[in-house]
């Protein structure tokens, strides 16, 4: 046969030196997504084991529940020999144990609990997370902290920050451009995130983030950007009317558990400059109310705490920081003095997996557990009004924060902005700042391991927590035709708490009146709930007869008074007074109405009359006066019986006046008599 040279193929020996090829290819793939898998779900271990210690450790802190003085504290956190403790708990990527150790450290408590497991090939690993915990009053709610600069401070749950170890390296780079205020971000390639006080060799790591890199299979850092600290800034100001000794260096600014707060400023080339105990001056507003200096505090991802003014060497109690909004008119932004402003989340559980009917204790009562905030979060956002505080002198018992505006401290000169007192503090948020408000500041890892949810808004301050709940119900009354529909749909409740304690349960409509049920949630903290039930209907379409019920010492369910609205198209009413007039002797002279719209008409004949008042709101009432008069001074008027209301009339000799009050829209009948003076 003749050997075709133009053939084409592959022997068998190709082939199989190909597949031992692609077999060793494949085996490095299959090796390399086993490591992939066994990477993730130790991950995930370990971020649940963090979750767990943190949950005890918050726990832990919200003791003001079960203690009231030291005696109780130290008692219940009773020292350990190394760790104790011991509970299982059954995860949902492994086994685990935790313990906690507990030892005296002068006036507070070092705490730290481990959590420890096995992962997938066996080995065991732990995660620890340590904090301080100390006793304080809740008495001390209006005054600044009691400890010196350098003392401590109540602890917190500690986020995913560590206080940091060691120095800066000769060999390191440390970026000091990043925060803008001297810290310095330093990448090691090890997988952590440090915090330092300066790029200069010798400067301390005063805050690590760890696992904050990404690092690849080899234990290299892969090119993507670190996961950063969270940051909080505001500034300090210094009322110096009544603080004029105290200079910014005498002012710390403090986060509790694993933080670090940095105070700076500008000097006059515009240079960053760090404020220290040696610093008298730093800003100063236009006409010297204020010193102040700017301050950011970072934190890690999952905290949730305090953060504080403390004064070096002490204080009085005539030191007083007022925070919040003076320019508002909401009462949950109202102005407040208190020595900390507290940064927490509220979620809750489910009873099943349905994740429909939240979790609930024996009262009927939401548990909710504290949340910190999201990882790299940035407080406040761009454009957002800045986390201030402002240092203040005022009498020992001075602690209504209302002082912070009827005393002048936040509404001096320099406080006005666009003509607005206290424009300068507009936003800036009170003693306690809410992190459900906005979904993307509340740690995500937390809500996903555990199976949390939250609503978008907080019912009470849960570092403040009240020893009972009450329900509020009413019914809001909208009377309109269909066609305002859309809008009164709308129609919204609240209370003085906040925004989101009211629910509306259901609508229901009887002719042209729709009835909104709903309740609202109150809370009383031992001495009954006072505030204010306030409904927000469109106010362009309707008019209402109150928009809000003000109440006093509520220890209890109530169903309170019905708000009545209608819509300003439809709603509208008048009353008229009509009636015959008799003219026995002489004429009528003039019939008029008090209201300086409305009118008053005498039939051609002079044998009738008809006066209609100014329009008003139907749901309201109205109030006036009808006068008649005689066109002679020998004449009289006489009033006869009056259908439809019980006016008070005063009759003098050729005039009479006719007085009602609070009557319904409507018709009234009074028929009058012209006579001579002697007809009555």
């Amino acid at each position: 046969m003749k050997n075709n040279k133009n053939s084409f193929g592959f022997s068998l020996i190709e082939v199989l030196i190909a597949v031992a090829i692609l077999s060793v290819g494949l085996l490095g793939v299959a090796v390399f997504q086993g490591e992939l898998i066994n990477s993730s779900a130790e991950n995930k271990a370990r971020a649940e084991a963090l979750a767990l210690a943190q949950a005890r450790m918050e726990e832990m802190r919200n003791y003001t529940d079960t203690v009231s003085d030291v005696s109780e504290f130290n008692t219940l956190f009773t020292a350990t020999t190394g760790f104790a403790n011991t509970s299982s708990h059954n995860g949902v990527h492994a086994v685990f144990s935790r313990q906690e150790s507990i030892a005296q450290a002068s006036e507070t408590k070092q705490i730290a609990i481990k959590v420890s497991w096995e992962n997938g090939t066996g080995v065991s690993e732990e995660v620890i997370i340590q904090s301080e915990l100390g006793f304080k009053s809740p008495a001390l709610v209006g005054e600044l902290d009691d400890y010196d600069a350098n003392g401590p401070m109540v602890r917190s749950a500690t986020g995913r920050a560590e206080l940091g170890e060691g120095e800066v390296l000769a060999t390191d780079s440390v970026d000091l451009a990043a925060n803008g205020d001297l810290t310095g971000l330093l990448d090691r390639g090890d997988g952590d995130l440090r915090l330092t006080n300066g790029d200069q060799t010798g400067d301390d790591v005063v805050l690590t983030l760890k696992d904050a890199c990404e690092l690849d299979t080899n234990g290299d850092r892969t090119d993507l950007p670190c996961t950063g600290f969270v940051e909080i800034s505001g500034r300090v100001y210094i009322d110096t009317a009544t603080q004029s000794k105290v200079a910014p260096g005498d002012i710390y600014v403090k986060a509790s558990d694993a933080a670090y707060c940095q105070r700076y400023y500008y000097d006059g080339s515009g240079k960053v400059a760090v404020v220290d105990s040696e610093t008298t001056s730093a800003h100063i507003t236009a006409n010297s109310d204020y010193k102040y200096y700017e301050y950011t505090c970072y934190l890690g991802g999952g905290w949730h705490g305090n953060i504080g003014l403390v004064l070096e060497g002490g204080i009085s109690r005539n030191d007083k920081v007022c925070m919040g909004d003076p320019t508002s008119v909401n009462p949950w932004e109202d102005t407040e003095i208190a020595g900390r402003r507290v940064y927490r989340g509220m979620a809750y559980d489910f009873t099943d997996d349905t994740n429909t009917t939240k979790l609930r204790d024996a009262n009927g009562d939401i548990i909710y557990y504290s949340i910190g905030v999201a990882d790299a979060l940035i407080l406040p956002p761009e454009g957002g009004a800045g986390h201030d505080f402002i240092l203040s002198g005022m009498g020992p018992g001075d602690n209504d924060g209302d002082l912070c505006t009827s005393e002048g401290i936040m509404v001096r000169t320099d406080a006005t902005v666009g003509g607005i007192p206290g424009g300068l503090f507009t936003g800036m948020p009170n003693d306690f700042f809410c992190l459900n408000t906005n979904s993307a500041y509340v740690d995500q890892l937390k809500l996903d391991t555990f199976g949390y949810a939250i609503d978008n808004f907080c019912p009470f301050d849960p570092s403040d927590p009240p020893s009972e709940r009450h329900i509020l119900q009413g019914v809001v009354n909208l009377t309109a035709d269909s066609f305002w529909e859309d809008n009164l749909y709308r129609t919204g409740v609240n209370t003085s708490d906040g925004l989101g304690n009211c629910r509306r349960n259901y609508w229901t409509k009887t002719d042209n009146v729709y009835s909104l049920y709903y309740e609202c949630d109150i809370y009383d903290w031992g001495n009954g709930w006072t505030g204010f039930v306030q409904i927000t209907p469109d106010t362009s379409v309707f008019s209402c007869s109150t928009l809000k019920q003000n109440f006093a010492d509520v220890t209890g369910d109530q169903t309170i008074s019905e708000f009545n609205c209608a819509n300003d198209d439809t709603g509208k009413g008048t009353v008229t007074i009509k009636g015959n007039i008799t003219q026995t002797a002489g004429n009528v002279g003039a019939i008029t109405i008090s209201d300086a719209s409305g009118s008053c008409l005498t039939s051609s004949d002079g044998s009738s009359y008809s006066c209609t008042s100014a329009e008003f709101d139907s749901v309201l009432q109205w109030s006036g006066d009808v006068m008649y008069s005689a066109a002679k001074n020998k004449n009289q008027v006489c009033i006869g019986a009056v259908s439809g209301a019980t006016p008070t009339t005063n009759i003098s000799g050729k005039s009479a006046t006719i007085g009602f009050t609070n009557v319904n829209s409507g018709t009234i009948y009074v028929d009058i008599t012209i006579g001579d003076n002697k007809s009555c």
